[in-house]
């Protein structure tokens, strides 16, 4: 039964005396929450198994003989729980000697009980085996209920350990035989030291706890230095706390980048051993290639987890048509769905749209991929409608649905309700969680309905505006593509550049690497004049987007750019600032094709 702690007094003084008795009351209740009211159950049980156990390892008579035993510990039990809640009902009336003798006395009675429960373990090394194993085991776990729990004061193990450790002695000592003794001796008291050390540490944790309470209520009732006080200390440690944090991020962004590294160059040979090898070896290269982008997308949901914990995403809000979006991810996602052999629906709409088209696009792309994934049979059907000020983006499948008090559990991280296995080919549970902060950052509601068995619906509800599409919008897809033949390739790590290499000279580029931004200006200053470049973001001697701005203003000309980094949260502003697409390693040889079709796309300056 958990029982409710007295208040502390009133306008009470900073005097040591007062300290102390409350700090008393405080750790009795703690005794109390750890000992009875959290664990009764749990006691019971196991007062019961234990007894069960023997009678049926060692013999009837001494399950019975144990059960007796724990039965009286239990009485003894429910007298030391009826004192100490006495003890606390009262406490408010006990001065600092009361308080004290109070302690000792609970102490004692905790003594005893231990003592009732532990004889039968010691008991046990008289029985037949496995009876001294039962009663090592038995012990050990007193040892360690006393660990947790035993700590009213920094002595009180002291007074209650030597009983479990007498019994794991004896019946070690009967195992081994009484050669042995000396030895059995020996473990059991280093184990009793173990002991007391855990039960010192678990101690001085509860003794924190009951500082910082006391601790907090001076300060409440102060309510001047205290308070300033705390303030600073509450600063330093929240400081202390973020530069600890962005090291971690630091470290973890170094780890991205080293893993990116070679899994760039192994996307790019995998790419064209695919296109180039026979039949046998190409399926081969092709189920290594998923493997790869199921890697590629988990470190992407990692990536996007650790830019918006980081506060690193920009946002890039316009106006834009839903046609043209829907258009996009049709073309996107229908390939995927008629692989499976479902109908993929789509409802264009006239509306405009208000947000940044690229982060919507993560949010509706990751309920397509989903639905498509999870739906064995039927469509998937993506729409938008105007609802009131709004226009609603939803994706609807005839998947396998999600049951009702599941729905909200979904967009947690690492959540997959459906991937018990923990299956990689179905990701790491990330995609929802960061639809819904992505949604939460571009200021558009997200959500679902579903049935189970039926199917779900999810959907994004994003702003509209009455603004026609630009001209230049409306035009760019009648411009006609430009023709990029040579590539200027800027990046320092060769097997990454080797790569890359052959995978643009397989699409029919004719690339050249250098190796520093020194090297492409001198190239530059020869007389080459690159149709495209693609260009780390990190580079021995500068940044990707300044040799980029460098080079555009030396040819007079706007070159088509890409920028290419393994950092997870460096370099997108940059990148924005220079108008340059930036791709996150690794990055499949059909991803850098695709950026290189935009840009061929892109209407000329």
């Amino acid at each position: 039964m958990a029982l409710k702690m007295t208040s502390p007094r009133k306008n009470m003084s900073l005097d040591p005396d007062d300290k102390e008795r409350r700090a008393i009351e405080l750790a009795l209740a703690q005794f109390n929450q750890r000992s009875w009211s959290d664990h009764f159950v749990a006691r019971l049980a196991a007062i019961g198994v234990s007894s069960l156990f023997v009678a049926w390892l060692v013999s009837p008579q001494w399950g019975a003989f144990t059960a007796a035993c724990a039965m009286v510990g239990f009485f003894w039990d429910a007298y030391a729980t009826r004192t100490l809640h006495r003890a606390i009902a009262g406490f408010a009336s006990f001065n600092l000697e009361q308080a004290r003798a109070k302690r000792r006395a609970i102490i004692a009675i905790v003594t005893v009980g231990s003592a009732i429960y532990c004889l039968p373990y010691a008991a046990l090394a008289l029985a037949p085996e496995p009876g001294p194993i039962l009663g090592m085991i038995f012990a050990t776990g007193a040892m360690s209920l006393i660990i947790g729990q035993h700590v009213l004061t920094r002595s009180m193990s002291l007074w209650t350990l030597p009983t479990p450790t007498f019994a794991l002695g004896a019946n070690a000592m009967m195992l081994a035989g009484a050669d042995a003794a000396l030895g059995c001796a020996a473990f059991a008291l280093i184990a009793a030291a173990n002991a007391y050390t855990l039960a010192m540490a678990a101690w001085r944790a509860s003794q924190d706890l009951i500082d910082a309470q006391l601790n907090a209520e001076y300060a409440a009732e102060t309510l001047d230095q205290q308070v300033i006080v705390r303030t600073r200390e509450l600063a330093s440690a929240m400081a202390e706390a973020k530069a600890a944090n962005e090291q971690k991020s630091a470290f973890l962004s170094a780890a991205s980048h080293d893993l990116r590294q070679p899994l760039q160059a192994a996307t790019a040979y995998m790419s064209v051993i695919e296109s180039r090898a026979e039949a046998d070896i190409g399926a081969i290269a092709t189920k290594a290639l998923t493997a790869l982008d199921v890697t590629n997308d988990i470190l992407g949901a990692l990536l996007d987890v650790s830019r918006l914990n980081a506060g690193a995403v920009e946002l890039r809000t316009r106006d834009f048509s839903a046609d043209s979006f829907l258009a996009r991810l049709k073309l996107q996602f229908e390939t995927a769905a008629a692989d499976k052999n479902l109908d993929f629906i789509c409802s264009f709409s006239p509306l405009m749209l208000h947000c940044d088209p690229d982060m919507l696009e993560r949010i509706v792309a990751n309920y397509l991929s989903n639905a498509i994934r999870y739906t064995q049979a039927g469509a998937v059907e993506l729409s938008c409608s105007r609802r009131g000020h709004v226009a609603r983006l939803q994706v609807r499948d005839t998947g396998i649905g999600i049951a009702a008090d599941k729905l909200d559990a979904i967009f947690d991280e690492f959540v997959q309700l459906n991937n018990l296995a923990r299956s990689r080919t179905h990701g790491y549970g990330l995609g929802l969680s960061v639809a819904k902060r992505i949604g939460a950052l571009i200021n558009c509601a997200t959500g679902v309905e579903s049935k189970l068995g039926e199917g779900s619906t999810f959907w994004v509800d994003v702003p509209i505006t009455d603004t026609a599409p630009r001209p230049l919008e409306l035009a760019a897809s009648e411009a006609p593509a430009r023709k990029f033949t040579h590539v200027l390739l800027i990046e320092d790590d060769e097997m990454v550049a080797s790569a890359t290499n052959l995978a643009l000279e397989n699409e029919g580029y004719k690339p050249k690497h250098v190796m520093s931004a020194k090297a492409a200006l001198l190239a530059l200053a020869h007389g080459y004049r690159p149709d495209v470049i693609i260009s780390d973001f990190r580079l021995p001697d500068g940044y990707g987007a300044d040799l980029i701005n460098t080079l555009r203003l030396k040819t007079a000309s706007p070159i088509p750019s890409l920028l290419l980094t393994g950092d997870t949260v460096l370099g997108d502003a940059e990148a924005e600032r220079a108008g340059i697409p930036i791709l996150h390693k690794p990055v499949p040889a059909r991803v850098l094709f695709e950026a290189l079709s935009k840009l061929k796309a892109a209407p000329s300056p």
